[in-house]
């Protein structure tokens, strides 16, 4: 029988209506319970707090600035960059394939290729450790400072990949600076396609944008230090993620959402190398797959893929034709004479997701022994290996307020350099200090959430400690210095703003996305820190992730004033007639 196909705007309205319909939680319970409505409520929570943090007491602290200018800038800046997404989302020429990339490519790459040229940053303490290590790789002995490398095995990873580098183009330090460089271009475009995977174009638009014109970024950009290359890794590592459970169908023996899975896996041990606190990814990716709706038209493929996987045959898209659903619907008319229980709709979804997140652990694994196999031998150290005792010693001294500290590093030269003996006393000694008073302890808590989230000034702060030579930019910054640190500040509390607009307007959602996801992965880090170490800086890796929550953010906003106007000239246009 021909079925007629109708227009395609019916078409689409069909699809759309299809795919409201079959949006569902994969829980039952999560329709009865405020689960995701509580979630956002928490990270509406944190952010607020950020606000008020940055807005009237750390920022105006630090950088010397009035909370009121704060406010108004921030403020501003929120709603200037809402005006620029509407302004992109009006310019269909923008959208086309490869036009926006390239343009949002060389926006990014023209402030920070001045910056990267012209304001040299000296390497000092750690950053010097992995510049030269890096050389020492190159220049054959890959043992070199293997007493510190042995307490602290994460300092190899970030240098053993930047030596590869090394090894194509010299081992100067220009080269560390335009890796760097490199990273930050290719973390533009790797976020512009996860903002249009997990939320839409228009995110992926708006968050790209963000990132091309982040301050503390194009500052410290010089700065060779890990973040850069774990920023990028992270973000990927995310992409292949959100790919893979996007693909839920599955097609025959091997799915691509399988192949994507281990490849996230594999991504992901290499920032694990650079900084282990890429391990809090596993519990992110298994709680938010137990929120994560089912994907529209998806769900109906990935429900026949498991249905055909049990049988023994494969099954795909393509292959499922009008018979097959004649077939099918026969089929449902007919005694089930089969002693095996079939698997309801969220265990046949939770059991393909299962099989993703259990691929991303294999692949991890499996790339991580690689390395230590290959390289292990060589840099005397096990990639990936770390410890939290010093971290925790360091993250509860109230004199410090849980900053480094040289007392702190005197443990180090007192165990002589051991691993075990170094952070297992350190434990003990971080875990006396909280029982000692636990209301000082919450009170420095409090302290170093301030410290770690507040204030995003540390760019420039690191940027500009040392420069190898003075150059007209470089005056130009130092006589600016509070102008460029309050406009670093500014764009970061507008990332806030934003986030928290969009917090409120799906405030009400039942419906988890992968803000939920962002959110958990916060959580997660606020939970860490609250035992170990901070620093401003920690929080850079994921400040892309707040990028991806302000567009979305923005996008809401921008629907929602939409829509009030309409409301108005429509009520006037009948109070009229």
């Amino acid at each position: 029988m021909k079925i007629s196909k109708g227009t395609d705007g019916q078409q689409q309205a069909s699809r759309n209506i299809q795919q409201k319909h079959l949006q569902k939680n994969p829980f039952q319970w999560l329709d009865r319970w405020p689960v995701t409505p509580v979630v956002t409520g928490a990270f509406a929570f944190f952010v607020s707090l950020i606000i008020i943090l940055g807005v009237f007491e750390r920022g105006p602290l630090l950088l010397e600035y009035p909370a009121t200018l704060f406010l108004f800038w921030s403020l501003f800046t929120a709603a200037v960059f809402a005006l620029l997404l509407w302004g992109v989302e009006k310019m269909p020429w923008l959208h086309r394939p490869f036009v926006f990339p390239v343009l949002v490519t060389g926006l990014a790459a023209a402030p920070r290729f001045v910056w990267m040229r012209l304001v040299e940053t000296t390497p000092l303490w750690d950053f010097a450790r992995y510049l030269n290590y890096a050389r020492s790789i190159v220049g054959g002995d890959p043992g070199a400072i293997a007493q510190i490398r042995g307490v602290f095995p994460h300092l190899t990873g970030y240098p053993l990949i930047l030596s590869w580098v090394m090894q194509l183009f010299g081992t100067e330090t220009a080269v560390a600076r335009w890796f760097n460089f490199f990273c930050g271009l290719v973390t533009v475009l790797l976020l512009y396609e996860l903002g249009k995977r997990a939320f839409s174009p228009r995110v992926g638009r708006g968050a790209a944008l963000l990132f091309a014109l982040w301050p503390g970024q194009i500052y410290y950009g010089n700065v060779l230090g890990g973040e850069h290359l774990f920023t990028m890794l992270l973000v990927g590592v995310l992409l292949l993620f959100v790919m893979a459970t996007h693909l839920e169908s599955g097609a025959g023996i091997f799915p691509k959402a399988w192949g994507l899975a281990l490849a996230a896996g594999a991504l992901l041990s290499l920032a694990h190398v650079v900084r282990p606190v890429a391990s809090l990814l596993f519990p992110a990716f298994l709680l938010y797959l137990g929120l994560k709706p089912f994907d529209g038209e998806l769900q109906g493929r990935s429900i026949r893929g498991i249905h055909h996987l049990e049988k023994g045959r494969p099954d795909t898209a393509e292959s499922h034709t009008a018979s097959d659903d004649v077939q099918e619907a026969a089929a449902v008319k007919k005694p089930v004479t089969s002693k095996r229980k079939p698997l309801q709709v969220w265990q046949q979804i939770l059991l393909g997701r299962g099989i993703v997140l259990a691929l991303v652990v294999a692949g991890f694994l499996l790339t991580l022994t690689t390395l230590n196999a290959i390289y292990e031998p060589q840099v005397l150290v096990p990639l990936g290996k770390t410890g939290a005792g010093f971290n925790l010693y360091v993250g509860t001294n109230q004199a410090s307020r849980g900053m480094w500290s040289a007392d702190d590093w005197a443990i180090i030269e007192e165990y002589d350099y051991d691993f075990d003996r170094i952070h297992e006393e350190a434990w003990r000694r971080g875990m006396e200090r909280i029982r000692e008073d636990y209301r000082d302890f919450w009170l420095l808590v409090e302290r170093k959430f301030a410290i770690q989230w507040a204030v995003s000034d540390y760019g420039f702060y690191w940027g500009m400690l040392e420069l190898d030579r003075v150059t007209a930019v470089s005056l130009w910054a130092e006589e600016y210095r509070q102008e460029l640190q309050v406009l670093s500040q500014v764009h970061y509390l507008n990332l806030m703003w934003l986030t928290l607009a969009g917090l409120w307007l799906t405030r009400q959602r039942r419906m988890a996305s992968f803000n939920a996801f962002i959110a958990i992965l916060f959580f997660g880090f606020i939970a860490m820190h609250v035992l170990i170490e901070v620093q401003s800086r920690y929080h850079h890796s994921l400040v892309p992730l707040f990028m991806l929550s302000a567009a979305y953010g923005g996008g809401l906003l921008l629907d929602h004033l939409s829509s009030q106007l309409k409301g108005k000239a429509v009520g006037k246009q009948v109070a009229n007639e």
